[in-house]
C-alpha cells in the first residue's frame, strides 16, 4: 500500500517535471501514423557511417519490417526540424512494459529527446518499463546509461563470418531480419 501510495507520488512529480520539458535538440517530436517514405531512406544513408555494421533501413525495408507486418503492432515517434527528418525511433507496447526495436537519428541529442519523449507521461498509457536491447560494445549504450538506462541481462549473440570485430548496430528491430 505504501509503495502504491509513493509511486503515484513519484509519478505526479514526473508528469509535472515532463511537461516542462522540451526537446534539448531543438527538433519536434510526434507519432507518425504514415507509411515510411524517401526521406527514411535518405536519413539512414546520412547517419549510416556513424551506426556500424547494421541491416540497410531503407523505407522499403522499414515498411515491410513494421508497417505491413502481418501480426504485430507497431508505432513510431519522428524527430523534425523545420519540417526536415533528423530522427525515429521504433516501439510496441507490451501491457505496462514498453520495446524499443528501432532507434535512427542525426545525433546523440535528437535520440535522447526520442527516447525522453518515449518515457514521458502520456494520458492513457501506463507504462512502467522501457527496454531497449543493445550490443554492450556498441556506443549507443553508453548514451543510453547516461539517460538512466541500466544493463540487465544478456543473451549471446552469434557471427558467422570474419566481421566478429567490427562494431555491430543490432536492436530488437534486427531479430527477425
Amino acid at each position: 500500500m505504501l509503495a502504491a501510495g509513493l509511486s503515484a507520488l513519484a509519478n505526479a512529480v514526473l508528469s509535472i517535471r515532463s511537461m516542462n520539458q522540451k526537446p534539448q535538440s531543438g527538433v519536434s517530436i510526434e507519432l507518425h501514423a504514415n507509411r515510411f517514405g524517401n526521406e527514411f531512406t535518405d536519413l539512414f544513408v546520412r547517419v549510416s557511417t556513424q551506426l556500424g555494421v547494421c541491416v540497410e533501413r531503407s523505407a522499403d525495408y522499414l515498411n515491410w519490417r513494421y508497417v505491413d507486418h502481418p501480426d504485430e503492432k507497431y508505432e513510431i515517434l519522428v524527430a523534425r526540424r523545420s519540417g526536415s527528418l533528423e530522427g525515429y525511433l521504433v516501439f510496441q507496447r507490451q501491457g505496462r512494459a514498453t520495446r524499443v526495436l528501432d532507434l535512427i537519428a542525426e545525433s546523440s541529442a535528437v535520440r535522447g529527446d526520442l527516447i525522453r519523449k518515449l518515457a514521458a507521461p502520456q494520458k492513457g498509457w501506463e507504462r512502467e518499463e522501457i527496454n531497449i536491447a543493445v550490443l554492450e560494445s556498441h556506443p549507443l549504450s553508453v548514451e543510453l546509461q547516461g539517460l538512466g538506462f541500466r544493463a540487465r541481462e544478456s543473451a549471446p549473440v552469434v557471427f558467422v563470418g570474419s566481421q566478429q570485430d567490427s562494431e555491430w548496430f543490432l536492436l530488437d528491430g534486427d531479430r527477425e531480419s
